[in-house]
């Protein structure tokens, strides 16, 4: 997005990179330890996709709360007559969008695609397997 507005790197916009990872970070710890709750309350721990939807739906209005108060605190820097404020602003607000959508869509993809990895073989050991099957 900072390339194509031609946005240069500077002190504002690195700061924004720092804000975003620690509030990225924070959604992420908290969907993932619901959804380990979840995962651990059955007897026999629930299904996967049963799961990741009572996660969405416990913690969907929080994270979602949370996101738009900081993505329109951010917002009204925009109106700083100081460019750096107002790009640290209008940056930052972006960034709580984009971290809104992150964990709504690509944390359950990525928990999806590492679903039930103990029953399937990791990268290593299909490379040691056809390496060794080679040799023979």
């Amino acid at each position: 997005v900072m390339g194509y507005f031609n946005i240069t790197m500077d002190t504002s916009s690195v700061m924004v990179a720092a804000i975003a990872l620690g509030i990225c970070v924070d959604h992420s710890m908290h969907f993932m330890v619901r959804y380990q709750r979840i995962i651990k309350q059955g007897k026999q721990g629930k299904q996967q996709q049963e799961a990741q939807l009572q996660t969405l739906h416990q913690e969907s209005l929080p994270i979602f709360t949370t996101a738009m108060a900081l993505t329109l605190g951010f917002a009204t820097l925009a109106f700083s007559t100081f460019p750096p404020v107002a790009q640290f602003g209008l940056l930052s607000a972006m960034v709580m969008l984009l971290a809104l959508i992150g964990i709504f869509f690509v944390t359950p993809l990525l928990l999806r695609l590492t679903a039930n990895r103990e029953s399937r073989p990791f990268l290593s050991d299909i490379i040691k397997q056809r390496h060794f099957a080679k040799a023979d």
